[in-house]
């Protein structure tokens, strides 16, 4: 995340009790969060519990300000709950999305290793932060998707029943920003290997 975007976090429809705050992104991929939009007042408490749209107000410098928007739910203590966007929903800590395919997708992953027991070939993948695993035993593949970053990453599941869901972890409104990245680069991760599916498939015998 690049330092200096600026976030408007506003409460949604029935929430007009709560205050509106304004993130900026720092150094690291974390947002301070503050009371004015010119962010010179820094909040000293947690975000207050409840809905809010979450939407970029100014982008860095030299790049191009973001015109989606996030439906956010922020629990007891400033915890981040839920995030939903567009198509995709976040709910619990998951995050459901339709089987997409998209054409010239990058090839971003890419082969590790490979290791053959007497019962069992596995071969490994790495891309967008995901470490994938396809295991053969005779019978069937196995898929396993990990994420790279223990504290951070986004885990997969289900990715060969093309309706993944995405597990976030347990995360405090000040990380949100480094979570929307990494959950864009799991989409991402999906999307190519759907695209490659039966490339990857086929090499994992």
């Amino acid at each position: 995340m690049i330092s200096g975007a600026v976030f408007k976090l506003a409460p949604t429809a029935g929430g007009s009790s709560l205050p509106t705050y304004y993130g900026k992104s720092q150094d690291g991929g974390t947002v301070k969060w503050y009371s004015d939009s010119d962010c010179t007042t820094e909040i000293t408490e947690t975000i207050r519990k409840g809905r809010y749209t979450l939407s970029e107000i100014t982008a860095p410098t030299g790049y191009v300000r973001s015109t989606e928007t996030w439906s956010i739910e922020i629990a007891s203590k400033g915890a981040l709950k839920s995030i939903q966007s567009g198509g995709q929903e976040i709910a619990e800590n998951k995050i459901k999305t339709e089987r997409e395919s998209k054409k010239n997708m990058s090839n971003n992953i890419k082969f590790v290793s490979e290791n053959r027991s007497k019962f069992l070939t596995t071969r490994e993948y790495h891309g967008y932060g995901q470490i994938l695993k396809i295991s053969d035993d005779g019978i069937e593949k196995h898929i396993v998707v990990k994420p790279k970053d223990p504290v951070f990453g986004i885990t997969i599941k289900f990715l060969e029943t093309g309706h993944p869901q995405f597990s976030i972890p347990d995360v405090s409104i000040d990380e949100t920003a480094i979570i929307l990245k990494n959950l864009e680069a799991a989409k991402a991760f999906c999307m190519e290997f759907y695209n490659k599916r039966d490339e990857l498939i086929q090499d994992a015998i």
